[in-house]
């Protein structure tokens, strides 16, 4: 079963042993798309650093497909990132709000509970696919961040909210590169 594009079931056996595959090979896992159960399934398991992909904070819009701020903490404690989602639908409530500051404000969240060192970009860039996909959730959702030639306009929102370079460069890449430097 699935609410909000997510499954509202755990890991099964099979994914399980898959988790135990992942490791093996040195991958990290992201849990972007897991239900809560999911998520905890994994966090149980308990081996290897877990990322969030593209998710941004329930605390600030609270739907299945953005990840608790227990669940932030976790990440971070094994060593994480979670990456901005630049979706609408997962920005706030009213879609056409959704700006470059309601997604910095997701930002700002994220630092405040994981601090700066686990916060990364993590957009989809999925606009040309929203209005094909029959489901009624897409069809209002559009990407703030547009496409990937937009990236200095959000880097400049992100000066202007004050945010120094040394945390633009983090959250930019360095953050995400740090944790691929981890894998085995």
């Amino acid at each position: 079963s699935y609410q909000d594009g997510v499954s509202t079931q755990g890991l099964t056996p099979f994914g399980m042993e898959l988790l135990d595959e992942a490791a093996r090979l040195g991958m990290f896992i992201d849990i972007s798309h897991l239900s809560d159960e999911g998520v905890d399934d994994v966090f149980s398991w308990g081996k290897g650093i877990v990322i969030a992909s593209h998710s941004n904070s329930r605390s600030l819009l609270n739907i299945k497909r953005n990840i608790t701020d227990e669940q932030m903490i976790e990440i971070a404690r094994r060593g994480g990132t979670v990456g901005l989602n630049g979706t609408s639908s997962q920005i706030c409530a009213i879609h056409q709000d959704a700006d470059y500051d309601r997604l910095l404000d997701h930002c700002d969240h994220m630092i405040e509970v994981m601090g700066e060192d686990h916060v990364a970009l993590g957009f989809d860039l999925c606009d040309e696919i929203f209005g094909s996909t029959g489901e009624p959730w897409t069809k209002l959702s559009f990407d703030v961040i547009g496409d990937y030639t937009k990236y200095p306009e959000f880097i400049t929102a992100m000066r202007t909210r004050g945010y120094s370079p040394e945390k633009i460069n983090k959250i930019a890449g360095g953050n995400l590169l740090n944790v691929l430097k981890r894998l085995p």
